[in-house]
């Protein structure tokens, strides 16, 4: 579905999924046990997490322009470290 809707909305269906990588702006905690991702805007050239991360914070996910990969395991991030991300 995410290349049918990259077309729709002009982008090239190819890089629907092209996760790429930024720094971060704040930090993050030491992951859990299984992937997650978290609501992101660009901020100052890097990524800023949203305030809200519950799942049924629509407002939130409205406002994001970026969605933030970390792998299960994943130890703590520190303001520079980059992350993985991907364009909404």
């Amino acid at each position: 579905l995410a290349p049918l809707l990259a077309g729709l909305g002009g982008r090239n269906p190819r890089t629907a999924w092209a996760w790429r990588s930024m720094p971060l702006v704040g930090s993050m905690e030491r992951e859990g046990d299984r992937e997650t991702f978290h609501r992101a805007r660009v901020d100052q050239g890097g990524v800023s997490l949203t305030d809200d991360q519950d799942s049924s914070a629509q407002r939130a996910l409205a406002a994001s322009d970026l969605l933030v990969r970390r792998r299960p395991g994943a130890p703590a991030a520190a303001v520079g470290d980059r992350v993985e991300v991907l364009d909404l």
